[in-house]
């Protein structure tokens, strides 16, 4: 019995030897993809969302790993997320493009970039060079890059007054008159509050509201954080208006702030 219980250790030690634990980078690697892209914790998904705008470079290798990886794009399952080629545009980081653009000319493109698709918010914030512009092509997404890179490029950014005026035409969504003055009045909030209106609001057609508000307003690179979040986690309509909103209000924000050039490292 003695000798038993003194060749326990023994046999644990080579039980793990045969079964050792998993490499901590290909933990890392599984967790970040699964918490970023599958996640029914929108507390989580946020924060890791956050992290990443914070420290691109950590997470850089993983996000790499998943463009790069083979597949099937005619099975949906398959297709990039959509959280993470925002997060990818929003790095700015040329690295990422070579695997992007080809993207493009596939019929998952076409197919998925009718109105506003984060493949091509992608495409153009990892951008590095000019000589992808192709209004001629008969590719719907890349004539849709085509206009977005040179509206990015040369946009220049808007005196305060002059952005009051373009909001004041914004077309808000609502069914009448009454609900047209109530989203006008969206345009006097500060900015945290409209993020807590579309993150949280009412309805939905509340939320895009705020979002369209957050589209003329937006000026700070926290409130373009806010809007990568509000991509990535909003709610779905038809039309796409309102990561229409969020997509814009972003690329709105970095010509203000005059970070509208070609991407970098």
């Amino acid at each position: 019995m003695k000798k038993g219980i003194l060749l326990l250790p023994l046999l644990f030690w080579f039980v793990f030897c045969l079964f050792p634990a998993p490499a901590p980078g290909a933990e890392v690697t599984r967790s970040f993809i699964e918490r970023l892209t599958n996640n029914t914790d929108l507390a989580d998904q946020e924060s890791l969302i956050r992290a990443v705008v914070k420290n691109p470079k950590k997470y850089k290798p993983e996000l790499l790993s998943y463009l790069k990886k083979p597949r099937n794009l005619d099975n949906e399952d398959e297709q990039p997320s959509s959280a993470v080629l925002y997060l990818v545009g929003f790095s700015r980081d040329k690295d990422y493009f070579p695997y992007l653009y080809p993207l493009l000319k596939t019929q998952y493109a076409k197919d998925s970039c009718i109105y506003f698709c984060g493949l091509v918010f992608a495409a153009v914030l990892t951008c590095p060079d000019k000589k992808h512009f192709d209004y001629r092509s008969h590719l719907q997404p890349i004539k849709d890059f085509s206009f977005w890179l040179n509206r990015f490029l040369n946009d220049k950014p808007s005196a305060t007054l002059q952005k009051r005026k373009d909001a004041a035409l914004a077309k808000f969504v609502a069914a009448d008159r009454r609900g047209r003055f109530q989203a006008a009045k969206l345009l006097d909030y500060p900015a945290r509050k409209l993020v807590g209106i579309a993150k949280s609001g009412t309805d939905r057609e509340q939320q895009i509201n705020a979002a369209i508000a957050l589209e003329y307003l937006g000026e700070s690179t926290e409130t373009a954080t806010d809007l990568l979040v509000l991509a990535i986690q909003g709610p779905v309509d038809e039309t796409d208006r309102f990561v229409g909103a969020c997509y814009r209000g972003i690329f709105n924000i970095l010509i203000r702030t005059k970070r509208n050039h070609l991407a970098g490292n």
